[in-house]
């Protein structure tokens, strides 16, 4: 009984050991296969990696969903560098960017962000595209540095109201995402998740599914769906995104910005209170004259949600644009609807620039 045990626990020292030189190598060939296509810049807490296409102004910044990276844009941001500057950019842990120490929250993502386009000399007044998570981030930074912004285009954003006061299912989500991604991490390190990627590529998921099938059905349904997004992507961005999530980092920012969810939208929150009370004696809305757009992912039906409604009232320039296309990632189900509407906010803002709201007194 002991000589069989020894020799379980030596074959297991072996096969993890072999993983970790598997994902050590990989690392490697990735570094050396998959280059940033950007800038690394130097943001104090680490290297975050900008890519900027195209010409003109007013330029587009683009700001990714929760756990995206700057390769989600892709298709969107070369239209869109036809008519004018396209910057795309990975927040902290994501893409090619570096992990940071402390809260990965909205209201810290806009100061990296000022300062990330201020060091690529990428000069405001900008036209802010924010999906699902981004929309946070973009209205933040419009409602506490106004004089920057052209104008906004969210796509399929949540609102602070989705997840201010977690229910007792969205705090169970949260923390199943974030132990899914503690998990993610873990197996990564040891080469299984670069594993189960590269027999996805050559058509075999088996592996995949089996590993999957031990963390429930939730976690396998989650990256199913994800797997499903990520083919939407051109094929020559596939090896780029494989490489960003075998590494450990991926799923230990994922964790990071999943758990600051919360805390950006009361952040998001406080400061549209602060913005109410600042229009509500002029008789203006929140956002002034700044041209907004709300796509709304209809999600199989046929209305946009009342709080994209609510969203576009922000702006006395504010219109939802339901898109009838594919779901919650629009700007991969329909990236013509997508770039269309940011030619347009872009025109808009290049005939009259707007009269934004008063600033703030204090930056948000």
């Amino acid at each position: 009984m002991g000589g069989s045990l020894l020799v379980v626990m030596l074959l297991a020292a072996f096969l993890l050991a072999a993983g970790v030189v598997y994902q050590w190598r990989g690392t490697k060939r990735d570094i050396e296969r998959q280059p940033a296509p950007g800038r690394l810049v130097d943001a104090g807490t680490g290297q975050r990696h900008v890519y900027v296409l195209g010409t003109g102004s007013p330029p587009v910044v683009f700001e990714s969903g929760v756990a995206a990276s700057s390769l989600n844009w892709r298709q969107v941001q070369v239209g869109v560098a036809r008519f004018t500057r396209a910057c795309a950019y990975d927040r902290a842990g994501l893409g090619w960017s570096s992990r940071q120490a402390g809260p990965t929250t909205a209201a810290r993502a806009v100061g990296e962000l000022r300062d990330l386009l201020a060091a690529v000399g990428v000069a405001p007044p900008w036209v802010l595209v924010g999906h699902s998570f981004g929309g946070y981030i973009a209205l933040q930074l419009a409602l506490g540095h106004a004089d920057e912004i052209g104008g906004l285009v969210l796509i399929d954003p949540i609102t602070p109201e989705d997840w201010c006061a977690p229910t007792p299912k969205q705090r169970h989500l949260i923390a199943g995402g974030r132990l899914f991604s503690y998990v993610g991490a873990v197996l990564a390190s040891v080469g299984l998740v670069r594993l189960c990627l590269a027999r996805l590529q050559r058509g075999s998921g088996r592996l995949g599914r089996i590993v999957l099938r031990r963390f429930g059905r939730t976690a396998s349904a989650t990256v199913e769906r994800i797997v499903g997004e990520v083919t939407k992507l051109p094929a020559e961005l596939w090896p780029a995104v494989q490489a960003h999530w075998s590494r450990p980092k991926s799923f230990m920012a994922m964790a990071a910005w999943i758990a600051g969810v919360p805390a950006s939208a009361r952040s998001l929150k406080e400061a549209l209170a602060r913005a109410e009370k600042r229009s509500s004696s002029e008789g203006s809305a929140l956002l002034g004259r700044v041209p907004l757009v709300v796509i709304s992912a209809t999600h199989g039906g046929s209305s946009p949600r009342r709080e994209h409604e609510s969203l576009a009232r922000l702006s006395e320039r504010g219109r939802v644009l339901v898109a009838l296309k594919g779901g919650h990632w629009a700007h991969l189900d329909d990236p013509d609807t997508v770039i269309e509407a940011i030619r347009e906010t872009v025109e808009t803002v290049r005939r009259a620039p707007p009269v934004t709201a008063t600033p703030p007194a204090a930056p948000v």
